[in-house]
């Protein structure tokens, strides 16, 4: 990638002379030996120093806000370039599962690279995937937050607890969170599924069944029969003629 270094005050801007390419992590190393000032005084850079950061996902179809409010404190500790990334794969297999639905060929990025315009079913499903997704990572990272973390033993009047304190909040491995979040993008997917289903009603200007439809056409049967033209010259979706009806 092509670039310019501008120098402002304490400041080293990079420019590039092209957009940035969505979803790429790009990282810039400083390579040892630049020297410059501070506060101090002057400052070398004995050692290579390197940062990455992302350019815009798309498609998104949530936020890190969202999410974090339908999965609750368990994913705290997750960063937010994690959410995204989980948010922008679960976009992408929304579209996938959409155009698999309806036999389409719909691009990622149809509804722009924002959550603005896309149908709720697919925002929803990707809440609630994307909720559910890193609350089951976060249990496989600490098993011991799931609900057997606290266990109780009883032997008589003897009763011993060991694990998390009774009573404790919700975690990441609860249970009934997760079954709230796996109901939810399940309910979305057969929704996503449903946006597929072709109507029983043939269009306005549909003939695939030999006549055109009842509202266009009403002069003539629909039935398909073998037209008699020894005695009559009838008109109809067989040939291109005048109305025979009468209009009395």
């Amino acid at each position: 990638m092509d670039y310019d270094i501008i120098i402002s005050g304490s400041y080293i801007l990079l420019e590039p002379w092209e957009d940035l390419t969505s979803n790429r992590i790009y990282t810039v190393t400083i390579m040892p030996g630049v020297s410059g000032y501070d506060v101090s005084g002057v400052y070398y850079y004995n050692s290579e120093y390197s940062f990455s950061f992302t350019s815009l996902y798309c498609p998104i179809f949530t936020t890190p806000t969202k999410v974090r409010l339908e999965a609750g404190p368990g994913i705290d500790s997750i960063s937010d370039d994690t959410i995204y990334k989980m948010i922008h794969k679960n976009s992408l297999d929304a579209v996938d599962l959409a155009n698999q639905s309806a036999n389409s060929q719909v691009a990622y990025d149809y509804w722009g690279c924002s959550w603005h315009n896309v149908p709720i079913v697919l925002r929803r499903y990707v809440e609630c995937k994307t909720a559910y997704d890193l609350l089951c990572l976060m249990q496989t990272i600490n098993p011991g937050t799931g609900n057997n973390a606290s266990q109780l033993k009883t032997l008589g009047d003897m009763t011993i607890r060991y694990g998390s304190p009774a009573g404790g909040g919700s975690s990441a491995g609860d249970p009934s969170k997760r079954k709230q979040l796996y109901d939810c993008w399940m309910e979305m997917l057969n929704g996503i599924k449903a946006l597929a289903i072709n109507w029983g009603v043939r269009g306005y200007y549909n003939v695939s069944k030999g006549f055109a439809h009842p509202a266009y056409d009403p002069d003539h049967n629909r039935v398909i029969r073998t037209v008699d033209f020894k005695n009559s010259q009838p008109s109809g979706p067989w040939e291109r003629a005048t109305y025979w009806r009468s209009n009395i």
